[in-house]
């Protein structure tokens, strides 16, 4: 019969309303629309700054914020605004990702859009969980800290879900290191493309070039890697 596994699924997505992590998704969700109108507004009044803004926002999203850092400084921005933005970006990554990962962690809810993202960031938590346990909340915050390839808050917050972090002490590492780590990226990038303008006039955009490259280079790497294991296992079975 259908009807009771259908009516615990209604029950314990009717209970989520009142958890923590319904909270921080719908304030992951708010600062998520109130940018947009931000951006939306600012157009009307600075199209060339906002189009600027869009794009650093879109090339964090999808190559990480040394990426998106750098699109900011190469474009004639200082460290205001690149730095808050990229805090703004990652802190409302983290506010949606976190509950949505833990509610799949729990099967409430089930996204196939999201599933393969989730099952990779779930293997690379797994994969570190042992290492971080042994230090705790210092390793949590060195571990999301380190501009390694899967260090990021994403992975970071889901461990410290997994390390049985309450979700204030978790999230308050991961933005808080997030935040260190935009810092130090925003003096390191700034610094060298100030050093290495007096060689070309190229350099702002050679040095984006080359940090996508790099990304996408590991990303490429990282999928083979687990296809090849995969296939492995298959085989195996």
């Amino acid at each position: 019969m259908p009807y009771p596994r259908l009516y615990r699924r209604y029950t314990a997505q009717k209970g989520l309303l009142s958890t923590e992590e319904a909270n921080v998704l719908l304030l992951g969700i708010a600062l998520g629309l109130l940018f947009l109108a931000i951006i939306s507004i600012g157009y009307l009044i600075s199209p060339k700054t906002s189009r600027s803004l869009i794009m650093i926002t879109v090339t964090n999203l999808i190559f990480g914020r040394a990426a998106g850092m750098s699109l900011g400084y190469a474009v004639g921005f200082g460290h205001l605004p690149v730095v808050p933005l990229n805090m703004f970006i990652e802190s409302v990554l983290v506010f949606i990702f976190y509950p949505l990962f833990v509610l799949s962690w729990r099967s409430v809810v089930v996204s196939r859009r999201l599933g393969g993202f989730m099952k990779r960031v779930r293997r690379s938590a797994e994969k570190h969980e042992a290492l971080i346990k042994r230090f705790g909340v210092i390793g949590l915050f060195v571990f999301v800290w380190l501009p390694f390839s899967m260090t990021g808050p994403m992975v970071g917050c889901a461990i410290g879900y997994m390390m049985g972090l309450s979700i204030k002490v978790n999230l308050g590492v991961v933005i808080s290191s997030t935040y260190l780590a935009i810092i130090g990226w925003a003096f390191f990038l700034r610094g060298a493309m100030e050093r290495l303008a007096g060689y070309s006039t190229y350099a702002p955009i050679t040095i984006v070039t080359t940090i996508i490259a790099v990304i996408v280079i590991l990303h490429i790497r990282r999928s083979r890697r687990e296809s090849a294991q995969a296939h492995r296992k298959k085989h195996r079975a």
